[in-house]
């Protein structure tokens, strides 16, 4: 069994869904508009980060949230 959450990004927009699959530690980000794709497929410890990285790149621009991105991965 799977647990999901919508994300909002900036403006209360969806930004995408995290899914925490039985068995995984995290929640795997899936965004929902193109510019939340920086985002997509990074493992988050909680919806509520996932929130704050969603709002962070929505109000930064893409190209601050691709670098972002980036840099959790890492």
């Amino acid at each position: 069994m799977s647990e999901g959450y919508t994300i909002d990004g900036a403006d209360d927009e969806i930004a995408g869904i995290v899914v925490r699959l039985q068995g995984e530690r995290g929640f795997r980000f899936h965004s929902a508009v193109g510019s939340y794709d920086a985002l997509d497929g990074h493992v988050f410890v909680s919806p509520s980060a996932a929130q704050r990285a969603a709002r962070e790149l929505g109000k930064d621009g893409p190209q601050r949230g691709y670098m972002l991105a980036r840099r959790r991965a890492a």
